[in-house]
């Protein structure tokens, strides 16, 4: 229902169209107002992409990676935002009387929902168009087109690097985590759901709902690579998870480890309790432990036995 409120347009990489939703009263052949001109500059754009750069092949490669999709899709959308940009300011200087519809178009035509939603949501919904346009733009601002082109050569591989264009520019590519695997203490009760890669986004709006903008930026900046297992115990129907996590610099590692202290107290308002090497906070919902080594290990678990359990086994 949210994307059905927002769509005035799409490109069927399928069929190779463009498809646009008119406003109300418009009439098949009669000339597009701004607001749909804007919306066709996006989907054209789209269009142009298709044919130059094998769009659904990228998607094919990324579509295992999760974070890799997200950054794909940050790079796509994010070149049809920064292209409704420029299409946006020519149009000013032709048209001055049309500001403030073209404003309005570059940030509802393509995400903006009148609907309540959980902010994650939101974001998750921002990160492609407005995150990817200035990543985008500061592409654009290398050398113009021949480096956005040269993006889809080398597409951005991590939620970093969407977010910090400059990790991207300077060829810094996620660290790969070894995680182990599932504990003795889990076997047989416990089975694997999934794994993958939180990346650097996905951390920040998990701290963001306990730690204000700044906090949460000093926290995820410097984030390295991540590796994450999450499992379920069908007899109980609880979850467990573990979390591992390497930074750029120790200085980094000091301001997350820093940082998620300060997330779960305010959490559970409770100060950690010390337990096997670990610092461990009680919540209703269960244990979350956290144990520094060469990398940051997070752990929860309905009990401090299988917590502890999940975050040791990772440092053996």
């Amino acid at each position: 229902q949210m994307n059905g409120e927002n769509v005035g347009g799409y490109f069927d990489l399928d069929t190779s169209t463009i498809n646009l939703v008119l406003s109300q009263g418009d009439d098949p052949g009669s000339a597009l107002d701004y607001r749909e001109e804007m919306m066709y500059v996006h989907e054209y754009t789209h269009a142009l992409q298709d044919a130059n750069f094998n769009v659904l092949d990228l998607f094919h490669v990324a579509y295992h990676q999760p974070e890799g999709d997200v950054a794909l899709r940050s790079l796509i959308e994010g070149d049809a935002m920064f292209t409704q940009h420029l299409y946006m300011n020519a149009a000013l200087g032709v048209h001055p009387d049309t500001q403030s519809i073209l404003q309005m178009t570059l940030l509802d035509a393509n995400t903006l929902s009148s609907l309540p939603v959980p902010p994650v949501i939101l974001s998750e919904l921002y990160l492609p168009y407005l995150d990817g346009m200035n990543f985008v733009k500061a592409l654009y601002q290398v050398d113009g087109w021949e480096t956005v082109n040269a993006a889809y050569d080398n597409p951005p591989v991590s939620t970093e690097h969407i977010l910090h264009p400059d990790r991207y520019l300077a060829g810094d590519m996620p660290i790969e985590v070894e995680i182990a695997p599932m504990p003795d203490i889990l076997r047989g009760e416990w089975t694997l759901v999934t794994t993958g890669t939180l990346g650097e986004f996905y951390l920040r709006q998990y701290l963001s709902t306990q730690l204000d903008r700044m906090a949460v930026d000093q926290a995820a900046t410097g984030w390295g690579g991540d590796r994450y297992r999450l499992f379920y115990n069908v007899d109980t129907d609880q979850r467990a998870w573990v979390l591992v996590s390497v930074w750029d610099t120790p200085t980094d590692q000091a301001e997350f480890s820093a940082a998620y202290a300060a997330f779960m107290t305010e959490r559970t308002n409770r100060q950690p309790i010390s337990y096997d090497g670990a610092d461990c906070w009680r919540a209703v919902d269960g244990v979350y432990c956290l144990h520094q080594t060469d990398s940051l290990i997070v752990g929860y678990a309905p009990s401090l036995k299988e917590a502890i359990a999940l975050v040791n086994f990772q440092v053996q």
